[in-house]
């Protein structure tokens, strides 16, 4: 599938920042994908004591069952035809809600890590204003780059996020 313009964009910039939260899933880009297949198992493992309700219940199944069967995920292709009329996303919405969903996670499942951290209260406090902000504004290094790599390639920094987000402001 091959998406187009700031919808692109968009999900680009989601994938950079949960990518930023949740290491263990950096070989994934589309945790929203449709399409997923799970042995029995696995499935009555990870959905146990699952939290989230929402769209994020995607991101939590996929940490989960990669915390709990380590390198157990596999991507296979799937051809998908680009439709902005049928996305459930096609509004901004729940981008944010997913991410701070995501921040939850990254606090309930993972070790702490300084840089995750610190994304982690960015995303925590961020408002819809700014999130329409930033992603009105995405960095063109996003923009352009691979999200397979966002989990190693951190280009923009939180406080470069963070100026976008609430610009005047001193850090």
């Amino acid at each position: 599938m091959v998406k187009h313009g700031h919808r692109n964009a968009r999900g680009k910039l989601f994938i950079y920042l949960w990518k930023g939260l949740l290491r263990p899933l950096r070989d994934l880009t589309d945790t929203q994908c449709g399409f997923k297949a799970f042995t029995a198992d696995t499935v009555h493992d990870v959905c146990a004591d699952v939290l989230e309700k929402r769209f994020a219940f995607d991101i939590e199944l996929l940490l989960k069952t990669e915390l709990r069967r380590p390198g157990s995920i596999r991507r296979i292709p799937i051809a998908w035809l680009d439709s902005e009329a049928a996305s459930t996303t096609t509004g901004l919405q729940p981008y944010r809600s997913m991410l701070q969903s995501a921040a939850a996670l990254y606090r309930e499942h993972l070790s702490a890590d300084p840089e995750a951290d610190r994304l982690a209260e960015l995303i925590e406090s961020m408002t819809e204003e700014e999130w329409m902000r930033l992603s009105s504004s995405i960095p063109e290094v996003i923009v352009e780059g691979d999200p397979l790599v966002f989990g190693e390639v951190r280009p923009v920094s939180v406080d470069e996020l963070r100026a976008i987000m609430r610009p005047g402001l001193a850090q």
